[in-house]
């Protein structure tokens, strides 16, 4: 068993970004870097220098071709909650196989290096604000059904406190009926309107409160990422300013710190 340093995961995130890159250009998909690493792209050329997780984001239909080519034309590992409902997230993971993570809450062996990919879903004209609460509400209730998963923390105090504390609300958001068959619901709900009938759209469980005109997501460019090119959103500016605001200005230096809670290895 041997640790992942910071330099080797940004170096195998960038080996997987590359073979997804290839893929989507093979098969005539969209795709656009998202979140931190689209403004990792613009402001840093690559990285943001205390980030290291990597984000991609598809319209729905997009989405759905790009998951089928990943688990048919690669060797890399897709968790996929559409396949294995228990999975505690509503997107498409990519693992890179031969690692596995550790983190407060449990070791796994399932899960390592790993990209998100996020689908895009349009929302309802008139009521996306709406929308948009309820289904985080909804994914709130379906987290909380869960002991195994509303009990994750990122130290080991918050961990205890929630087992001690929130217990009774895990009892009763149960009785919506147990972890899966909520999931399952969740999943079936989310691509209830599509993106050729709407105006906004969104990724529905963001934790920032965002939404785009779709005809952000009509255009192309690439941008240097590290030592490679890979595609953006052309209206780049709109959705980081949504997003982040200034985002060409720099964090103060105490908010310069990496987020991830879990550390890396290599099997074997």
């Amino acid at each position: 068993m041997k640790i992942i340093d910071g330099k080797e995961h940004q170096s195998i995130l960038i080996e997987m970004m590359s073979i997804l890159d290839n893929v989507a250009r093979d098969n005539n998909i969209n795709y656009s870097l998202g979140g931190g690493t689209l403004l990792g792209a613009v402001r840093h050329q690559g990285f943001i220098p205390w980030d290291d997780d990597l984000d991609i984001m598809l319209l729905r239909d997009e989405y759905e071709q790009f998951v089928k080519c990943i688990k048919g034309q690669t060797d890399l590992i897709v968790m996929d909650p559409e396949d294995d409902l228990s999975l505690s997230y509503n997107f498409v993971k990519v693992v890179y196989p031969g690692t596995f993570v550790k983190s407060i809450n449990k070791e796994r062996n399932d899960m390592g290096v790993y990209i998100d990919v996020f689908p895009i879903d349009g929302l309802p004209v008139g009521e996306e604000d709406q929308y948009l609460s309820q289904m985080k509400s909804l994914e709130r209730q379906v987290q909380r059904s869960s002991f195994k998963y509303f009990n994750s923390a990122t130290n080991r105090r918050k961990k205890i406190a929630k087992s001690f504390l929130l217990f009774g609300q895990v009892l009763l958001n149960k009785r919506f009926g147990p972890y899966i068959s909520q999931h399952e619901k969740i999943l079936n709900t989310m691509s209830t309107y599509r993106v050729s009938s709407s105006n906004n759209v969104a990724y529905l469980f963001t934790f920032y409160n965002e939404q785009y005109p779709k005809e952000i997501f009509d255009n192309y460019i690439d941008l240097n990422f590290e030592d490679k090119q890979f595609m953006v959103i052309s209206d780049y500016d709109l959705y980081l300013k949504n997003l982040y605001g200034d985002y060409m200005k720099l964090p103060p230096k105490n908010k310069r710190i990496t987020h991830s809670f879990y550390s890396f290895y290599r099997k074997g």
